[in-house]
């Protein structure tokens, strides 16, 4: 199971961790638009990793990288850092 799939589980499975341990971890699973990278981001990834979506697209990446500024801009996300792990849990 890889690819979009996957992405619920592996937010969790990074959640959980963050919760667990003060090194920095890398969010991967299902990456493949940057709003994917800010909820990975959003429950304490440090960095994320794209897999399958280079698949479909090599510049997949590249192509990410240049439409996260634009999107933290419409949702008022100032930095990662300050945005980091903001996921409120009830």
């Amino acid at each position: 199971l890889s690819g979009p799939a996957i992405k619920p589980v592996a937010l969790r499975c990074v959640w959980q961790v963050c919760q667990a341990v003060s090194a920095p971890v890398i969010g991967v699973g299902g990456i493949s638009s940057a709003e994917d990278v800010l909820e990975f981001i959003l429950v304490g990834a440090h960095a994320v990793q794209i897999g399958t979506a280079n698949f479909m697209r090599p510049d997949m990446a590249f192509r990410i990288a240049e439409r996260l500024p634009a999107l933290m801009d419409e949702l008022g996300i100032k930095s990662l850092d300050e945005y980091r792990g903001t996921l409120a849990t009830g």
